[in-house]
């Protein structure tokens, strides 16, 4: 007597192109949230450039040639641990989302950008400018 699995075969060809619909449709929604979160990425970064150009004339009218850019937070705008933060500090290569792209506009636009370290302030880091 010979078994008929016709049957098994056919559901497994279902279950088989099921799965791959399946993880198609999750790694384009997938694509679609980092798309999302890097354009919020972007924008934030423009509205603090933006707002750099206004702060530059209000410093330089007090005669001052700095400015505090923006706080660096662990791990969204800076890649570290507590344990690492010490021996990392100040390094530009540790930089990530909008702390790299405010950075790296800066510095393209000859504003002198340094992360400045305070161990007594939180966040610990921030982007400095001077010009």
């Amino acid at each position: 007597m010979e078994l008929d699995t016709s049957d098994f075969h056919q559901k497994i060809e279902e279950v088989l192109k099921s799965g791959k619909k399946e993880l198609e449709s999750a790694r384009t929604n997938e694509r679609q949230l980092k798309d999302e979160k890097e354009k919020k990425i972007k924008a934030e970064a423009l509205a603090i450039l933006n707002q750099i150009l206004e702060e530059i004339k209000s410093q330089s009218r007090r005669g001052l040639s700095y400015l505090v850019v923006m706080p660096l937070y662990k791990n969204k705008d800076y890649l570290g641990s507590d344990f690492e933060e010490i021996s990392h500090r100040r390094k530009k290569s540790r930089l990530t989302g909008k702390g790299k792209i405010v950075f790296d506009e800066c510095k393209k636009a000859g504003l002198d950008p340094k992360i400045d370290y305070c161990s007594n302030r939180d966040p610990r880091f921030r982007i400095i400018i001077s010009w």
